[in-house]
């Protein structure tokens, strides 16, 4: 008896992970409809069929299983009167040639799925170029972007202060305009002309939050203020406790959490160094999540959207909302400028401080121990790590227990 395959759903989607080598798994009910999960994490849809005693293949694309079903619907009912949907899409690309002919045209068209969707930051570079790049020249003409074209958004970013960042999408602009000259697009990459040094060089932070720092930022935090929400500040609060990245920290799904075993998993992914990290939660982070999870809309990120609760929050979002929460907090106003990284630096000092041992610190950081060490340190130090980190909650904790402070907030935004 043939096996039936299960259709597949939202939840079984979103948990496919992926693999050293890319993997097929079928929607059942749907015969032909298969989604590729690759190694970047990407999850391609692709329908195979007969046609006229031929096998055909055709990719639908990254997109929601909804959708994808919408696609594959569209595509039968072409096989069904003898059509190829295959061919007929790359009729449809021929005509659509013209749309490729625009810095946003060849973006979504060319550059995404030839080239970012096989990496496993694809997600970030797809939210730096819609917040950077394609505002500024996304409807110009691929071959009349100019030098001053781009040296005036590096600029701009400069400008703000966020040199990193700038060199950053230097390097990204320089990986666009090299597909488009490979695509013949356009001649000449035009960001050969600007030199890395003339854009700066990203400077190694050093910053350590004190203290007394972090006791302003904790009772901030937890002060109600008009102009962030309390999301953001659980959100950052959150960041804090676990010394997780902002990135690692959006990306997270409920699916990840076991808040009765206090286990918060990072999946490869969604982190930098691109291994399964597994963070054990203080008694105040498991809390922080409940309230999440309460105020969360039944979403199935642990930091929906503001607006769409499909979606996850923006990581600028979160730079934005402790921007204004410094902004509106004279005391806050009044230390060194600091970043959300910096809290994890503090963790990290702190600990270093407090004679841990190295690999069970580097371990919660989720930093790669290499050697035969890397690979008995995550289970080995299980005990260790949860220690840790409850010890560090209760450190912040007495830090606003010990030492009150009166937070006054401007309420003006």
């Amino acid at each position: 008896m043939p096996r039936i395959t299960a259709p597949l759903t939202d939840a079984k989607l979103r948990n496919l992970k992926p693999k050293d080598r890319p993997y097929e798994v079928s929607d059942g009910g749907r015969p032909g409809l298969k989604v590729e999960v690759q190694p970047s994490g990407a999850k391609i849809w692709r329908f195979r069929y007969v046609l006229n005693g031929r096998r055909e293949k055709l990719t639908i694309g990254e997109m929601s299983l909804a959708a994808a079903r919408k696609r594959y619907d569209e595509a039968r009912e072409l096989v069904a009167q003898g059509i190829s949907p295959a061919v007929e899409k790359q009729r449809e690309k021929a005509r659509n040639a013209d749309q490729e002919a625009t810095v946003d045209g060849f973006f979504r068209n060319r550059f995404v799925p030839d080239h970012l969707a096989r990496l496993r930051s694809h997600a970030r570079v797809v939210r730096l170029f819609e917040l950077h790049i394609l505002p500024k020249i996304g409807r110009f003409p691929l071959d009349r972007i100019a030098v001053e074209d781009l040296e005036r958004i590096l600029d701009g970013i400069k400008a703000e202060g966020h040199e990193a960042s700038a060199v950053l999408v230097r390097a990204w602009l320089s990986s666009f305009f090299e597909l488009a000259v490979d695509r013949r697009r356009i001649t000449t990459n035009p960001v050969k002309q600007i030199k890395r040094k003339r854009v700066g060089q990203p400077a190694a932070r050093d910053r350590v939050m004190t203290g007394p720092e972090l006791r302003l930022y904790l009772t901030a935090l937890r002060t109600p203020l008009p102009s962030v929400s309390e999301k953001h500040r659980l959100a950052l609060e959150l960041i804090l406790l676990t010394a997780c990245r902002r990135g690692e920290t959006v990306l997270a799904q409920w699916a990840d959490v076991d808040l009765n075993a206090g286990v918060w998993t990072i999946p490869p992914e969604n982190q930098k160094a691109g291994i399964e990290h597994r963070v054990f939660l203080s008694d105040r982070a498991r809390k922080v999540l409940e309230r999440l999870k309460a105020i969360g809309n039944e979403s199935p990120w642990i930091l929906p959207a503001d607006r769409n609760i499909a979606d996850h929050l923006n990581p600028e979002g979160l730079n934005a909302a402790r921007g204004r929460l410094v902004r509106n907090t004279p005391e806050l106003k009044a230390i060194p400028a600091f970043t959300t990284h910096d809290g994890r630096r503090a963790f990290s000092t702190w600990a270093h401080e407090m004679l841990e041992h190295p690999d069970v610190v580097e371990s919660c950081l989720g930093h790669t121990i290499k050697g035969v060490r890397g690979i008995y340190a995550r289970p080995q130090f299980e005990a260790a790590r949860r220690r840790l980190m409850q010890s560090w909650a209760d450190y912040l904790h007495s830090l606003t227990v010990d030492n009150v402070v009166q937070i006054k907030s401007n309420t003006a935004a």
